[in-house]
């Protein structure tokens, strides 16, 4: 199978380096994720000169960009380079290896990471208020727009309990069946039931000459016919439970029970359901590796065909995109089928 070419443009500190390193990089990897976690860069160089250990080393902090260039070639003779912008960072950790060759390792994060937002623990309390506006102000706070894709949720009251902002919005957000991504100075919030119900924008069929490996997986742990909520309703002082079924649960007679903060039925069943999607959304997962496809970004849909039981629709959680010397570029995903409720 031929491999596919790629190159790194990367801008540290503003100024653009891509030339200065190219004779020395030996790989890269650029791991783009749905939600919940925070995006990443590795950058793998050949320290022959010993060039990186002495002024050229990079210094934890420093903001890095970088983009993935697909080489000309990629959509056939005469095609234009295609673009993966990877967005911005700040150097987290830098290794050296000394050995047959020596070599550095530069690790980069989201330039999020060293914002307020994820380093100071706060305790504070709203009333009367929505979920959106709460999430508005913290983002506006910490210098972040905010892009709300989901239903608003009104509440009598919501408690930040020694958290960061972002470990608090985290919860928060789990509890509803949100979830959150931060991608550069953007705040986004998405419900899981929505993008589930999005088409699929890339599909995998057997045989296709662009895939190199597809590993599925099914399995009944951890996966329940319904979820059970107790909470305690503040108007009458009692205690309620309140059970979701949805309508194609799977076979058997787990039920999964929680104990949540509910102020009514209809919060209760937000939280049920948001609480069994979770668990049940890991019923059918896997991962794939291609041949470097940029069009696989994480947060889409694909389809697979070809695979019998196991077609149908996936929702893409994590995709990286890498380059090294002998394999060329490689994109490879982890997915998960999704949930229709």
């Amino acid at each position: 199978m031929q491999s596919r070419a790629a190159t790194i443009q990367l801008r540290y500190l503003g100024r653009d380096i891509s030339g200065d390193i190219a004779p020395f990089v030996k790989s890269f990897a650029y791991t783009d994720n749905a939600h919940g976690q925070a995006d990443d860069l590795r950058i793998d160089m050949d320290d022959r000169d010993h060039l990186w250990k002495g002024d050229w080393l990079p210094r934890k902090g420093d903001t890095v960009s970088a983009s993935i260039i697909c080489l000309e070639g990629w959509d056939g003779p005469g095609s234009s380079p295609v673009s993966i912008p990877c967005g911005s960072f700040q150097v987290d950790e830098v290794e050296i290896s000394v050995g047959s060759g020596d070599t550095i390792s530069l690790k980069a994060v989201s330039s999020m990471t060293q914002n307020t937002i994820r380093k100071e623990v706060k305790t504070r309390a709203w009333e009367n208020g929505s979920l959106r506006q709460v999430f508005l102000d913290i983002s506006e706070q910490a210098g972040f727009e905010l892009s709300w894709q989901a239903d608003d949720v009104q509440f009598s009251r919501l408690d930040q309990r020694a958290e960061t902002d972002i470990a608090f919005m985290k919860r928060v957000a789990d509890e509803f069946g949100l979830n959150l991504k931060i991608n550069d100075a953007t705040i986004i919030v998405f419900a899981g039931e929505r993008y589930d119900a999005k088409p699929a924008s890339f599909s995998i069929s057997r045989g296709q000459s662009n895939l190199r490996t597809l590993n599925l997986r099914t399995k009944a742990t951890d996966v329940y016919k319904a979820c059970e909520v107790s909470y305690h309703d503040p108007k009458d002082k009692q205690l309620k439970t309140y059970t979701f079924t949805p309508p194609d649960s799977p076979a058997g007679s787990r039920v999964l029970r929680v104990n949540q903060i509910a102020e009514d039925v209809a919060m209760a069943e937000k939280k049920a359901k948001a609480a069994l999607r979770k668990k049940n959304q890991q019923e059918v997962e896997g991962d794939v590796a291609l041949m470097g496809e940029p069009r696989l970004l994480a947060g889409m849909n694909l389809s697979l065909s070809g695979f019998r039981r196991f077609d149908g629709i996936y929702a893409v959680e994590q995709v990286r995109h890498g380059f090294d010397r002998s394999a060329g570029y490689t994109t490879s995903a982890k997915i998960r089928k999704t949930l229709t409720w």
